[in-house]
């Protein structure tokens, strides 16, 4: 089948993960409601990579999260670690029909003084229609 329509939008471009709580923005926001776009297409990529890791002291997770119109409460579709960098983007099929998706990421393995974090961290979302 030909894709009849794209559309796309980044929820990370190169962003410096210093928290260790999950961060759904570009700006480090942390709120329930952050983050969120609309999700409703026939097919749904979420694109992510970790571009720069300045030292071992801390790695990243991230979660891609969705909700539906029933309930308004965040539940896990896919997560995992990433404890070095990325040589070329990963690709996650997101094959769960909700209504809003998001992604968010966190440091991990914290010392009590980390030296540096999980830099130039991005994520984007590709939405395809088919003819």
């Amino acid at each position: 089948m030909a894709i009849m329509s794209q559309s796309g939008r980044k929820f990370f471009d190169g962003y410096n993960v210093a928290s260790s709580n999950f961060v759904y923005t570009a700006n480090g926001s942390t709120g329930a409601d952050d983050g969120w776009i609309a999700a409703k297409g026939e097919n749904v990529v979420i694109q992510v990579c970790l571009a720069t890791l300045q030292s071992t002291a801390a790695s990243l997770i991230y979660r891609i999260e969705g909700r539906f119109d029933t309930v308004n409460r965040a539940a896990s579709i896919y997560s995992d670690k990433l404890e070095s960098t990325c040589e070329i983007d990963n690709i996650i099929n997101i094959v769960e029909r909700v209504k809003e998706i998001r992604v968010g990421a966190r440091i991990s393995d914290v010392p009590a003084s980390p030296v540096a974090s999980p830099t130039n961290f991005y994520a984007g979302i590709c939405i395809s229609e088919e003819t």
